[in-house]
């Protein structure tokens, strides 16, 4: 029963993420007024695959979820009261990153690449890190932004420098 509620757990997160990156890529590709301004008469135009695959996304998130409920149901019905809380608790981090990626999309245009960027991977590392590495409080602060400044830099150097990208 425990592998069956895992299983369950595991679908609905797989599937809510697919569904959050789905809504979130239409909504983008929605606004991109280069990819959308070429849609018209018989040419589908260079939005055509993007809207393809975030629609398939989307239909996968629900064809999981659907799955996710159909095997939680019957296998929490069985759980102990600690089981069931053990359970939920392992997927408090992936949820959490989730909906953290999405606040990041949110603030990359209003904060800029290298604020989001820096606060999003100072504070990811600061929750990955086990408690027994943590040590002092203000040098563990000081670490997760070291390290998020190195991986900032390093991410802004090879999308901005190496790939010619325009970071927002």
């Amino acid at each position: 029963m425990v592998e069956q509620a895992r299983r369950g757990l595991s679908d609905l997160l797989a599937g809510a993420i697919l569904l959050v990156v789905g809504i979130v890529g239409l909504a983008a590709l929605g606004r991109n007024a280069t990819l959308t301004s070429f849609d018209f008469g018989t040419d589908p135009g260079p939005a055509l695959l993007p809207r393809v695959l975030l629609l398939f996304l989307l239909g996968g998130g629900a064809v999981l979820i659907l799955l996710g409920v159909a095997r939680l149901g019957p296998a929490l019905a069985g759980l102990p009261e600690v089981g069931h809380s053990l359970a939920l608790r392992a997927y408090i981090r992936p949820a959490a990153f989730a909906a953290s990626l999405s606040v990041y999309l949110v603030a990359l245009p209003r904060l800029g690449f290298i604020a989001a960027t820096l606060l999003f991977g100072a504070g990811w590392i600061a929750v990955l890190t086990p408690g027994e590495d943590r040590g002092p409080a203000l040098r563990f602060l000081a670490q997760s932004v070291a390290a998020a400044l190195v991986i900032t830099a390093a991410l802004y150097y090879v999308f901005k420098g190496f790939v010619k990208v325009p970071l927002p």
